[in-house]
This record gives structure tokens, C-alpha cells and sequence, in this order.
């Protein structure tokens, strides 16, 4: 049973296919989530997540986040999963930054020393190298894909998977699949009618259909350009309905000296991390939303009528859809989500 689902991993998704591969006169193997989710449906509800300000994966809900250890910070490890099922089965996934202004072929160099098969690909348009390593049981396998994003940084998505005496609920080898398919620099676009397809008869695996789409935000700077990071974002995307699901959140205060002495004091409220709750539209991009976050001297600054009527006086070509307070000792900050013009009465 192992054996299936190893041959699942190589021929399904990373292979993609026999007949794909004959009629491609790369010799590249590409990835993509639409292969995926073509070829099984959207088997899982998952929200996208982003990390390192550079890279995105869609993550299974049910899928348990592990902890990082300060060693695995030190390695500059950004998430962790690890899952066992009720067979014993047993998956971890570890993501992490690698190597700046990284080459494929000094990739190629290190997998070969430590894997058994290593092949050069792309994923979602991202140049990335494969290993495989499978022990002589074969009951134990390490797969890794390291992609070099935009930023010249590679990112490795490396998993580890045990087997138990028996393998028929194949759902951890869907959720790996899943996620390394979804390796990308952008949330992906999950067509509505592939999404709907049943998941040809793989056991366990219930159809799921993706209407609202969950947007993850991770920051480890606390930079000024993290939020500036998620409107770009949405600024190029077709949503509607943007809503805050849930965020968490910092003050930081920038002193103003003058012969050491402080005479002013300014605030920003940062993300540490924040999920958007969105939905596709139908017909292309009617509005742009984006965020905004503002800070008030004083506890309870405003009623939420106040700042309402602020908003309107002060960004008047700005729609405000929602909006929340978070109280700090001395200062109050405002979460505001809006949406500007409609975008098809805009000039090009």
C-alpha cells in the first residue's frame, strides 16, 4: 500500500502525467495547482497563508500547525505541520527559508548528495528543484521542492512521511500534495467548476467546494511595508466582500528628539499576522479594496459613529465596509477595510 501511495506522489501530481509529459517539448516537469485540483478536485478546505512576505501555499483547515523550536528559528524555518492519522500514519511538513540569490544548479549540487532521484522543474511559474529519498523498508520517504522566488530567496517544502502496516485513508498524502501544488507567490485562482469535481473515488476524501476564500498574512519585521505588502495584493485581485476574519497586532511609537529631549510622539499599528475572508467576483474587478490602520490618542478615541462620520469627511472617495477598535493604555487604533472607486469607470 505504501507503494500506491508513493506512486500517487511521483506519477499523479509530480509527474503530473504520462501523457502531458509525451506531448511537452520542455524538458522542464511543470507544476501547477490547477493540476491538482483538475485532476481531484479541491479535496480539503484550506485557507491561503503567506510567509516571508515572498511565497503562499493553501493550507488544509484540519491540518495541526506544530510549534517551532528556537533552533528551527535559527534555521529560519517559517511553519510546521504535523499530523498522524488514525492507522498511524504519520506526516510532518516544514517550510523554510533558504538561500539568497540562489542558483538551480547549487540546488541540484545539494540534493544530489542526500536524494535518491532529484529532477528540475517549475512550479507556478517558479523555477524549483525535487528529491526523493525513500528508505530500503519503504516505509519511510523525505520528499523536498526548493523554489526560487522573485526575490531571488529559495524556499524548500520538505515532508516527511511514515507508513503504518496499512495505508487506505490516503488524506495525508492529499494535504502534501495539495500544499506543494499551491507553492506559489500569489493566492491562485481555484476555478469553480474544477473545484466541484468529485475526487475520483479516492477514499476519504470529502468534495469540497471553495466559495469563500481565506487570505493568511504572516510578518516577522514588523515593517511599515507589511501592510503595504497585502494592498498590492489587493489591488491586482478580482474580490469582493473583503472582510477582517480575524488579526493580530502590535503599536509601535516613533519618537521625535530635539536636543534630547522627546517633543513628539507618533503611532502605527502593525499586523503580526492577519486573515482576510474574500469571494471571487464573477465579472472581473469592480472595487479595490484595501486596509488602513490609524491610531488616536486617548482610550475609546471615538465611538464607532465618530469615526464613521470621520471617515467620511476626511475620505470621501473611499467606501468603508468594516471597521475595528482595538484599545491600547493610552491610544486607540483603528483596523479599517474599504473599498475605492468602482474600478470600471476608471480612465486606463
Amino acid at each position: 500500500m505504501l507503494k500506491k501511495w508513493l506512486a500517487l506522489l511521483l506519477t499523479a501530481l509530480l509527474l503530473v502525467s504520462e501523457d502531458v509529459l509525451a506531448e511537452s517539448s520542455s524538458e522542464v516537469k511543470e507544476i501547477t495547482f490547477e493540476m491538482f485540483y483538475a485532476e481531484y478536485g479541491v479535496p480539503y478546505e484550506g485557507k491561503w497563508i503567506c510567509l516571508d512576505d515572498a511565497i503562499f501555499f493553501y493550507v488544509p483547515l484540519t491540518l495541526p500547525e506544530a510549534e517551532i523550536t528556537d533552533e528551527m528559528r535559527n534555521d529560519e524555518v517559517l511553519a510546521y505541520y504535523s499530523d498522524t492519522d488514525e492507522q498511524g500514519n504519520t506526516l510532518w511538513i516544514q517550510i523554510s527559508r533558504q538561500t539568497e540569490n540562489a542558483f538551480i544548479k547549487t540546488i541540484v549540487e545539494e540534493y544530489q548528495n542526500i536524494c535518491t532521484d532529484v529532477e528540475i522543474t517549475e512550479i507556478n511559474g517558479m523555477s524549483a528543484v525535487m528529491g526523493l529519498c525513500i528508505s530500503k523498508s519503504e516505509r519511510h520517504m523525505e520528499a523536498y521542492v526548493e523554489a526560487i522566488a522573485a526575490n531571488g530567496v529559495s524556499y524548500r517544502f520538505a515532508w516527511h512521511f511514515t507508513a503504518a502496516e496499512e495505508i487506505s485513508d490516503m488524506t495525508l498524502a492529499i494535504n502534501a500534495l495539495g500544499m506543494l501544488s499551491s507553492f506559489s507567490e500569489m493566492p491562485l485562482e481555484i476555478s469553480a467548476e474544477e473545484g466541484a469535481k468529485e475526487n475520483n473515488g479516492m477514499e476519504g476524501m470529502p468534495e469540497r467546494m471553495i466559495s469563500c476564500t481565506p487570505l493568511q498574512f504572516t510578518f516577522h519585521d514588523r515593517a511599515v511595508e507589511d501592510l503595504e505588502q497585502i494592498n498590492r495584493l489587493l489591488a491586482v485581485m478580482d474580490l469582493t466582500n473583503v472582510r477582517m476574519a480575524s488579526f493580530e497586532g502590535y503599536l509601535a511609537t516613533t519618537q521625535t528628539m530635539e536636543e534630547g529631549v522627546v517633543i513628539g510622539s507618533s503611532y502605527r499599528y502593525g499586523f503580526d499576522k492577519c486573515t482576510l475572508m474574500c469571494e471571487k467576483t464573477k465579472f472581473g474587478q469592480t472595487h479595490r479594496y484595501q486596509i488602513m490602520t490609524e491610531v488616536f490618542e486617548g482610550v475609546n478615541a471615538m465611538e464607532n459613529e465618530q469615526h464613521e462620520a470621520y471617515w467620511r469627511a476626511n475620505y470621501p472617495h473611499c467606501r468603508l465596509t468594516s471597521l475595528t477598535e482595538v484599545v491600547f493604555d493610552e491610544q486607540t487604533a483603528y483596523v479599517v477595510v474599504y473599498f475605492e472607486a468602482d474600478t470600471t469607470q476608471m480612465k486606463p
